[in-house]
């Protein structure tokens, strides 16, 4: 994934909205566990729930494409980012564009 839209909150019910609506994150790291790419037993564990949302899967070297994935998803997508944003639990909404320089 070369581009994702990253959601997180400290208390956000991640369940409960979901299940209202068809949208199906790429990843989920629930608060407590261990920190991404670390799964280390003794590692930092997360804070806070995060979510992400695949919105580009261009190479990373093709950000022309990613911005064109992106703009398209986000019209596909509006209402979901607009319902994320309402949400008074969720704390930062991000999104993430990976690139090779």
């Amino acid at each position: 994934m070369s581009c994702v839209l990253r959601v997180s909150g400290e208390r956000v019910d991640i369940d409960a909205f979901l299940k209202s609506r068809s949208n199906e994150p790429s990843r989920v790291w629930c608060k407590g566990e261990f920190k991404p790419l670390t799964r280390k037993p003794d590692g930092p564990k997360n804070l806070e729930l995060d979510i992400s949302f695949e919105v580009s899967n261009a190479d990373f070297s093709d950000r022309k494409t990613q911005f064109i994935d992106a703009s398209r998803w986000f019209s596909e997508n509006e209402s979901l980012v607009n319902s994320l944003a309402s949400l008074a639990a969720v704390d930062d909404i991000a999104m993430d564009f990976g690139a090779k320089i």
